[in-house]
Formats: structure tokens, sequence, C-alpha cells
């Protein structure tokens, strides 16, 4: 079964302000991101979890692959909660993982998932399942469900890049969904 999760126990370490330095011209929500991920790395305290297609578990980890998906998540999360358009494309495209993924609409309220390797070639990934189903409410809670706990640990370990305005805007979609009635 297809999953993407955050594991690990609450880092201790703490980065300090002057470790975080955004430049208003040469940065962006991906500059935050990348810097975070890179320093949840260096805690050793959070694993990136991904599975699916008859793998276990993925070879990813937090700096790179981490901060490749949550530049996508929020396009994903509007996707599922509209599909309008038939398919969105989730790019593994670091180097050692390379591997993309399709997500369709089914008739009912399923998702197919398609993996395919980024790139042909001999070191190219071939699944052992090249398609699985998961339930639109299931990864839908799952992109909840990650974002949430990324930006806890990212709070917890560097509180100047986790509340930097780039950085919730770019996850503006998703915090809003996964507000209950009384947070609001």
């Amino acid at each position: 079964m297809f999953q993407m999760k955050l594991l690990g126990r609450v880092p201790s370490q703490r980065f300090d302000q002057e470790m975080f330095d955004v430049d208003p011209v040469l940065d962006d929500y991906s500059s935050i991101l990348s810097h975070v991920c890179r320093l949840l790395q260096e805690t050793g305290a959070i694993t990136f979890l991904v599975q699916g297609f008859g793998e276990e578990r993925w070879r990813v980890d937090v700096a790179a692959d981490l901060m490749v998906v949550l530049e996508q998540l929020p396009a994903l999360f509007m996707w599922v909660d509209d599909a309008r358009v038939d398919t969105f494309q989730l790019d593994f495209y670091e180097q050692g993982v390379e591997r993309v993924l399709t997500f369709s609409s089914l008739a009912s309220d399923m998702i197919r998932v398609d993996g395919a390797p980024l790139l042909e070639g001999a070191s190219a990934w071939h699944p052992i399942m090249s398609s699985e189903t998961i339930a639109r409410a299931e990864l839908r809670s799952q992109i909840l469900l990650l974002t949430r706990t990324f930006l806890e640990m990212a709070d917890l370990v560097c509180p100047a890049a986790s509340g930097h305005p780039w950085l919730a805007a770019h996850f503006a979609p998703v915090r809003s969904a996964s507000r209950g009635p009384c947070e609001e």
C-alpha cells in the first residue's frame, strides 16, 4: 500500500536564528524548505518513510527527497480535494530515487497511483507492482499528517524558518483544510 509519512522522535536539537538567513532576491519558499529539511536530517531524529508498489521502504532521505515532496504537496492536496484535472504527477526527481507517481481519479472515491521510472535505463526503477489504489480520504489524510508533522518538527528545530511568511503561504491550502471548526 502506498504511504508517505515522517517517523521519529521529537528532535531535541534547536538551531539559532543566525543559522537562518533569507535573501529576498535570491531565495524563495523552496530555499526555506531545503534549509529546514537539511536541519531536520542533521538532528538524526526524523525518518521520511515512503512505501508502495511492492517495496516496503524506499531509499529516501529527509534532506533531499522530503524537500522534493513538500514542494509538490500543496498542489497534490488541491488535486485530491478538487480533481477537475484527470491526473496529477508527483516527481521524486532526486538522484537515486528518480521515479514518478501518476495519480488518477477513479469513478468511486478511489485513486489509482501508477509508478514509473523518471528516466529509462539500466539503473531505472522497476516497481514490483506498477499500480496501486488508495482511497481519496486516505491520501488526503496522509498529506495532512505529513504536512502537520513537518511543520511541528520544523517549528521545534528552526522556528524562524517555520514561521516565515513564504512557508506559510506555500502550505496555506493544506493548513486551512486541516483546521477544525474550533481552530479557525
